[in-house]
């Protein structure tokens, strides 16, 4: 139900009216306050849990990792991207319990190639996915647009921190590539909005305490947008497809909550749970 993800590129002659392309904006990964963050989105019966941690692993290279729990599933996400722009470098996804796989995602200058791995028996199963046997691969090229890099959906949470948002600037948008398909990610300033936040802090000598108050958050509106003429693609942020929202705490940089549109479900609020300070 939940997964960490969303979509980016630039257009064709078909919406060369669109807002300029966010490629080769420097962004300062200073701002960035936090490591960890925990959200949970419930609606009837159904609830879920995503634990996203964000590091350096690299010389000017990070990883943002996720791992959403629902319906008693479990998926691990992890992808490498440069800290100076979020051009993504790398993704592994991996599905467990109940038929399982394991995706690599490969961020190329000319496109991304994707290698799909999973068990042929029940003893592969319970064996690490570098010996699944059933493998496949796939290479997706760039669209002939302008689109000098790709960023993956999940490294949304990184620019939402590392970018700086003002009223009444252009939308930003830059490619993206998710669920096979390359398309172009818009994130519209649209305001800022008193809401109430309640959430477990913690500090970076690992001091906790208990937020609960109201900020004054960035209203980021997020549409993702085709290639083939005016239409709007599916995008995914956390599970939510359709009239995405994000709601960005000036102050930590950290989004508190997201609003939008969910497969099955209807309209959804994913809240923050926790943080953890660098």
């Amino acid at each position: 139900m939940l997964s960490l993800a969303s979509c980016l590129v630039l257009a064709t002659s078909a919406i060369e009216a669109d807002p300029p392309n966010g490629d080769g904006v420097q962004l300062d990964p200073k701002r960035v306050s936090w490591r960890q963050l925990e959200f949970k989105a419930s609606k009837l019966f159904v609830s879920a849990t995503t634990r996203v941690e964000l590091g350096q692993v690299a010389p000017g290279v990070a990883e943002v990792s996720l791992e959403t729990k629902a319906l008693g599933r479990k998926t691990t996400d992890s992808v490498r991207f440069q800290l100076a722009d979020a051009r993504t470098l790398e993704r592994r996804k991996r599905k467990h319990g109940n038929k399982p796989y394991a995706k690599l995602y490969r961020f190329q200058p000319n496109g991304v190639t994707m290698e799909r791995s999973e068990p042929a028996n029940i003893d592969e199963a319970t064996g690490n996915d570098s010996s699944w046997s059933r493998r496949k691969s796939e290479t997706f090229e760039l669209p002939p647009a302008s689109c000098s890099s790709v960023v993956d959906p999940s490294v949304v949470l990184y620019l939402a921190a590392a970018k700086t948002w003002r009223l009444g600037a252009p939308p930003y948008s830059v490619c993206t590539f998710s669920q096979g398909k390359f398309s172009r990610l818009v994130i519209d300033v649209a305001g800022q909005e008193e809401i109430r936040v309640e959430y477990e802090s913690e500090d970076s000598d690992g001091r906790s305490e208990r937020r609960s108050g109201t900020v004054r958050a960035w209203v980021l509106e997020l549409a993702a947008k085709s290639f083939q003429g005016s239409e709007q693609d599916q995008l995914e942020i956390l599970g939510l497809e359709e009239d995405v929202r994000m709601y960005v705490d000036p102050q930590t940089g950290a989004p508190v909550r997201f609003a939008g549109k969910m497969d099955k479900l209807g309209r959804v609020e994913i809240r923050l749970q926790r943080l953890v300070e660098r």
